[in-house]
């Protein structure tokens, strides 16, 4: 296989140079330390049982759990609003430029962002809107006739 032929199988993956990835925990660590209500959030006593902190990669980060008294592994990390557009697009990219269904919830497998369904669905990539196919319905099809046995 030549260069050109493995260079087409990753045309529509984001090129690494151009596009940092937003999602290490260095981004995250330094995004949170700039949003205050997220700080607050995890600093007031009434709040900081969803916002607790964990040391991730060896950074500590914020998280969050629906329900403080759930198992220690039901958590996620908050998303700052600083990354939250950077997330959906790098995401959408990485995944191929997957629907919309799917992105979100490979996003909220690891990340916790108020509203971050309709985000998402609010994301139009020019891309996906005009290389989609339209899928057009010509009718039913004929009724289909058994001849012999049908299994």
């Amino acid at each position: 296989m030549e260069n050109d032929e493995l260079l087409e199988c990753f045309l529509n993956h984001p090129p690494l140079e151009v596009m940092d990835n937003p999602i290490t925990m260095q981004a995250i660590q330094h995004a949170q330390s700039e949003e205050p209500a997220l700080m607050n959030k995890a600093a007031n006593p009434l709040t900081a049982g969803n916002y607790p902190m964990k040391v991730v990669d060896g950074r500590p980060v914020i998280c969050y759990r629906a329900n403080p008294n759930a198992p220690e592994g039901d958590w996620k990390i908050a998303l700052p609003t600083a990354l939250v557009e950077r997330v959906i697009v790098w995401y959408h990219l990485v995944l191929g430029h997957c629907g919309k269904t799917s992105m979100y919830e490979t996003i909220r497998r690891r990340f916790h962002y108020p509203g971050l369904k309709t985000l998402v669905e609010a994301f139009v990539c020019e891309v996906c809107q005009r290389n989609k196919a339209l899928n057009r319905q010509y009718g039913h099809l004929p009724e289909r006739h058994a001849t012999l046995l049908p299994w």
